[in-house]
């Protein structure tokens, strides 16, 4: 596997230790990418903003790992269909995959790193992991940084 010591987490490299290609596409704004097994291919959507590429690609490289065996659903089917507790688990599981590969607790950990955690400190941490805010907020309070919002 890569080695990745700081961040921001490299996914080209992440995507070229797993024998991955990652190609950025233009897709209907409503679907943000597509795992294509067959093919070893992540794709995502070109006019996405950067932080969402990079989440999209975690979230298809969480699918590739963690559901081998299972049929992908992607954006578009998830968001306009109904879908069973098997599949929002799925989905659940991917997006907590994408969360611990672009945040790794150590990472975090580390910037953090006794500061007191401002709107500010989250939006330096945010960028310098190139994840959003909204992101970057639900990791901290899944590890215990916070227990609110603090964006709201």
């Amino acid at each position: 596997m890569c080695r990745i010591e700081k961040a921001p987490v490299q996914m080209n490299l992440v995507s070229k230790s797993l024998k991955l290609t990652m190609t950025s596409v233009e897709l209907q704004d409503n679907i943000s990418g597509a795992l294509l097994r067959d093919l070893k291919t992540i794709v995502v959507n070109k006019f996405h903003p950067l932080v969402r590429r990079r989440f999209t690609a975690g979230h298809e490289i969480g699918h590739y790992i963690l559901h081998k065996n299972k049929r992908h659903i992607d954006d578009l089917f998830f968001r306009t269909n109904n879908v069973s507790e098997d599949e929002k688990r799925m989905e659940s599981e991917a997006n907590q995959f994408a969360a611990s590969l672009l945040m790794p607790r150590v990472f975090i950990d580390r910037e953090l790193n006794g500061k007191k955690l401002t709107k500010n400190i989250l939006q330096e941490i945010s960028s310098k992991f190139k994840v959003s805010d909204q992101a970057m907020v639900f990791r901290l309070m899944n590890l215990g940084y916070l227990s609110d919002n603090i964006l709201d």
